[in-house]
Formats: structure tokens, sequence, C-alpha cells
């Protein structure tokens, strides 16, 4: 995936509200907007005036510096109004303006994922939220964005990790008669207790909320 260019979505869901917000993530969205006239202050939703093709247009503008933004990299957010017409005007600007392209589905939480900005299961949340269609799956999805599941693993992740690291220090170190990483016992000891806790989780005996 590509992660160079800048990326331009329509961040609002489709339907008859009255605005609709632009959102764009690279490293030079920052000076690119200048050049609309948008020059917002960075955290605070700022009154700017776009210029379009179409005319000057009053906009509600936010700027995000890297690394601080939820994509790790600089990023812009346009509320104006939703008019098709000029909210598609504004999404083909940017490009222009950046030589940057339209965001493939899932692409903003992917670059907060691989910039380290959220963690696997979070971004697992992100998408179960989209794709939701009751209350229990919504709160589901909370709890994954949450990260109530990772504060579960990483300890299980760290132990299994620890257990290989163990493993193949016993391989690496076989000539050595006086040296022993790990014994038997004590893995399948550790393995025990690690499918222990995996199955506490799918039985719901560890509370995730």
């Amino acid at each position: 995936m590509d992660f160079a260019s800048t990326i331009v979505a329509v961040s609002s869901p489709s339907g008859n509200s009255s605005h609709a917000l632009v959102r764009a993530s690279g490293n030079t969205i920052s000076t690119c907007i200048k050049q609309l006239g948008l020059v917002p202050t960075p955290r605070h939703l700022t009154p700017c005036t776009v210029k379009l093709p179409e005319g000057a247009l009053p906009v509600l503008c936010m700027s995000f510096p890297e690394p601080f933004s939820y994509t790790g990299q600089d990023t812009v957010e346009i509320l104006l109004v939703n008019n098709d017409y000029l909210v598609n005007s504004l999404v083909e600007k940017l490009i222009d303006l950046t030589s940057g392209r339209h965001a493939e589905p899932g692409e903003f939480t992917a670059r907060a994922f691989f910039n380290g900005k959220i963690n696997l299961s979070q971004a697992e949340g992100v998408c179960a939220t989209i794709s939701a269609g009751s209350d229990g799956e919504l709160r589901g999805a909370a709890l994954l964005r949450g990260g109530a599941l990772h504060s579960v693993s990483q300890p299980i992740s760290n132990k299994i990790l620890k257990m290989l690291t163990l493993v193949e220090a016993g391989i690496d170190f076989t000539d050595e008669e006086d040296v022993t990483a790990i014994t038997i016992k004590e893995l399948a000891n550790s393995i025990e207790q690690t499918i222990d806790s995996i199955q506490s989780i799918l039985d719901s005996k560890i509370s995730m909320v």
C-alpha cells in the first residue's frame, strides 16, 4: 500500500445532512491548502474561505499536525455545505494541489495502524463499527476501539514470545551440556497456563469492559 501520497476522501456518510466533511492526510497537505486560502489554527475549528473554481466558499477547517493526528501524518478536515457538486469540486482540487489521490476504503485507519497510532484490535474495532448492524455489535466494536481485547491479549502474546525465545536459546546452546534455557516441564507448564488464559477469554471469564 502506498503511504507516501496524500489521500483525500469525503468522511461523512451520504444523506441529506446540511454539511459534509472532507478529510485529507499526507505530508504535503498543510502547505498545499494555503493555495486554497485555508490557514486553519492547529486543533481548532477555524472559519475560512476556500477558493474553488466555482468561487469563494465559506467553510470550517481544522488541521492536525503530524505526529499528533489520527493517521500520524499532517491531516486537514474541512466542513462545508453538503452539495455534491461543491464537495466533489473541493475533493478534486485537493487531489490536484497535492498530487494526491482518492483514499481507498479504510486507508486512513490503515495509516494510523502502520504509523503506530492504534493497535490491530483498535483498527479492527473501527472496521467493526462501520459494519455493525445492531446495538450489540456496536458495543463490541467500542470495546475493540478502546483497546480492551489488546489489554488482555498482549500479556499472553508476551508470554508466548518469551517461551519461543527460551526454546530457540536452548536449541542454539545444545552443545553446552550445563546450559538449559527452559526445561521440558517448565515449557509444558507455561503452555498449559497460556491455553488456560486464552480459554478464559473465550469463555468471557475475563472482563474486557
